[in-house]
């Protein structure tokens, strides 16, 4: 498996856009870090942070359009097992980093705005931020092959969780409602932690179920028109 992911890792450069990708994942990871150090008034940075960690999955499926890697003995594992276990070691790294970086806001930075109303707060943004980690990627899982079908799913389902991180009194009043919204923190992290990794599973899932299609094409026909391919 050791062997799977330093393959995963060394064909990112043949990914579509890779240097734009990469360029993207370090501003969203630094526009993140900063929302989330310096505002607690907004769920901006997990999601941005989140984000960055899901975008790994196109860097390394995306080679899998070139016929090298589709006549390859590791074409499978190229389009299913490797891609989705990147993407879900970098999620988890990206959730980490948020944490550590609510820690430092809390405790540190602004020590004064560590109370109960907003412990509650973050404990809310902890779940809804793992909630997008896990809808996102799912979503990876059948985009790069069924590109329509899982955008309506996105529209349907993704775009309701963007609308209801966009103000914390309704996420910590449905909370408060399911009876979960005096969770210890530690339990809201532990669950988060268990979304991403199903998140990770349903990716899979569907990676194994849609592998035998071909690319969508139009998961990559404008990348290839921007490079001029």
């Amino acid at each position: 498996m050791l062997k799977d992911l330093k393959l995963g890792f060394k064909i990112v450069k043949y990914g579509l856009q890779h240097k734009m990708m990469v360029g993207l994942l370090i501003a969203f990871i630094t526009i993140g870090i900063i929302f989330e150090l310096f505002s607690g008034e907004t769920n901006l940075g997990g999601l941005y942070m989140i984000l960055a960690g899901t975008y790994w999955y196109q860097l390394v499926v995306t080679p899998g359009i070139a016929s090298s890697v589709l006549a390859s003995p590791k074409k499978k594992p190229l389009q299913t097992s490797i891609p989705v276990t990147i993407m879900a070691i970098s999620s988890i790294i990206c959730f980490t980093l948020n944490l550590i970086c609510k820690y430092l806001r809390l405790m540190v930075i602004h020590p004064a705005s560590n109370t109960p109303e907003a412990l509650q707060t973050e404990f809310t943004r902890i779940i809804v931020t793992a909630f997008v980690a896990f809808a996102m990627m799912a979503y990876s899982g059948a985009a790069y092959k069924k590109f329509i079908a899982s955008l309506v799913i996105v529209l349907i389902f993704f775009m309701p969780i963007i609308l209801f991180t966009m103000n914390d009194y309704i996420p910590v009043l449905v909370l408060n409602k399911l009876g979960l919204g005096n969770m210890p923190l530690f339990v809201a992290i532990a669950i988060a932690y268990g979304l991403i990794l199903l998140g990770a599973l349903v990716a899979y899932l569907l990676s194994l179920a849609l592998y035998k299609y071909d690319f969508d094409p139009r998961t990559y026909r404008s990348a290839l028109a921007r490079v001029g391919k």
